[in-house]
């Protein structure tokens, strides 16, 4: 049993997890977290971008301190106005980006800048939904090869046609970070950077201990942390790799799987159940 004493952080993926399919947290969630804000610290780690949250989440859930985006690229603490930055080195996206094409140059990538979207040509609707962009969100302008010494990348995104993700990780295992994602995608980031990266990071600082950390997820980029947190909780829709090593399985992102086991921790204690 592990009682609520024990639990001193709390970290929540968004997509699969926080998020039901409409992109909306539940009330029950939502009333959850806020309670738990109260004595606990709550860290929302997620691939998604700044932007991009500001849309979803309803304002009281944006202010609790720590938010991880780009899966580790970068960190705010929206109390502090602390900015943790690690960017991709202009040299490797100058490396990766032309064999990606050389590959198959129907392939195309999108690139992170900041708080910005670029794409390396015009995109329709349809294609940038691949990206996990929301129904009517504009079209990001277009990045010229030109334009990459000139910035710095938080990340790049590219659909994995004709098993890319097996030939990058054979290319470039030790130049960059990828991730593949349950819908396909392929997420590029620095060598090293992950949730787990920047988590290590923000628990340091709020010298919370791992065993007392619990974490919600359901896809590959949350095995790292399941892999770390002392309770990992996965979601009923999650992968099973992550149902596997969780020591809890809750209910899916459609039925408030994270509200559920929270109002748990609330009356005092959770258990290792995996149902």
């Amino acid at each position: 049993m592990v009682k609520i004493s024990e639990t001193k952080a709390i970290v929540v993926d968004l997509d699969g997890t926080l998020l039901n399919d409409a992109k909306q947290v539940s009330q029950r969630a939502m009333n959850a977290l806020l309670q738990c804000n109260n004595g606990m610290k709550i860290v929302i780690a997620t691939a998604r971008s700044p932007r991009s949250i500001k849309r979803m989440l309803p304002i009281e859930l944006l202010q609790f301190g720590y938010t991880i985006f780009y899966n580790g690229a970068l960190t705010i603490n929206e109390i502090t106005k602390e900015v943790i930055h690690k960017g991709m080195d202009n040299e490797i996206i100058s490396t990766i980006y032309p064999y990606i094409q050389s590959f198959n140059n129907k392939i195309y990538t999108s690139f992170e800048i900041e708080d910005s979207v670029y794409t390396d040509r015009l995109l329709t609707p349809l294609q940038f939904q691949v990206f996990g962009a929301s129904k009517g969100e504009l079209i990001p302008p277009v990045l010229l090869e030109s334009d990459f010494i000139n910035d710095r990348f938080l990340k790049m995104l590219v659909p994995n046609i004709d098993n890319i993700y097996t030939n990058l990780i054979a290319e470039f295992e030790g130049m960059a970070n990828t991730v593949h994602t349950d819908h396909g995608d392929l997420i590029l980031m620095v060598k090293g950077v992950s949730k787990l990266s920047a988590l290590t990071e923000i628990l340091s600082i709020l010298r919370v201990a791992p065993k007392e950390t619990m974490v919600f997820g359901d896809d590959y980029n949350d095995l790292c942390l399941f892999q770390y947190c002392g309770y990992p909780v996965a979601m009923g829709n999650a992968i099973e790799e992550l149902k596997t090593i969780a020591k809890r399985v809750t209910l899916t992102n459609n039925d408030s799987g994270v509200g559920a086991v929270l109002d748990e921790v609330l009356k005092g204690a959770i258990y290792d159940a995996k149902h």
